[in-house]
């Protein structure tokens, strides 16, 4: 709870993404002793864009700190979810590349769970217009 540790990853959104809708990741997650109850969790994820033929830009980052509404927390070990805010697809295509740093952001003053966390999983939502796409690159 006051070590960050961090993970990195990609993500290239499949073909059968609706082209420049948003997405919305989110973080499952578990406690190894006790119950966030009445306190928080805050993970973090930073993370830079590239659509097919682009560059990669600065990166962004975002915090997801409070667990769904339609989980209450009541134990050890409880698989958990939090949603980070959703990100702006304007400029997404199909096979856009997104590079993932995804961590808990202990030095966050809203972080104040005294246990140790663990990584479960992560993945984002997205809206689906076809089972694929017409061409390799392309709708």
């Amino acid at each position: 709870n006051t070590t960050e540790q961090e993970v990195y990853f990609t993500i290239q959104l499949p073909h059968s993404y609706k082209v420049g809708s948003n997405i919305y990741p989110h973080v499952h997650w578990t406690t190894a002793a006790g119950t966030p109850s009445g306190s928080d969790v805050v993970w973090g994820l930073e993370y830079t864009v590239v659509s097919i033929g682009g560059t990669y830009s600065n990166t962004t980052s975002i915090n997801a700190t409070n667990i769904i509404a339609s989980v209450t927390p009541s134990g050890t070990f409880q698989h958990l979810i939090s949603a980070f805010p959703a990100i702006n697809g304007a400029s997404f295509g199909i096979s856009t590349v997104i590079v993932c740093r995804l961590y808990r952001n202990v030095s966050h003053t809203s972080d104040t769970f005294a246990n140790s966390t663990g990584l479960l999983g992560f993945d984002i939502h997205y809206e689906k217009d076809t089972d694929g796409s017409r061409t390799e690159f392309t709708k």
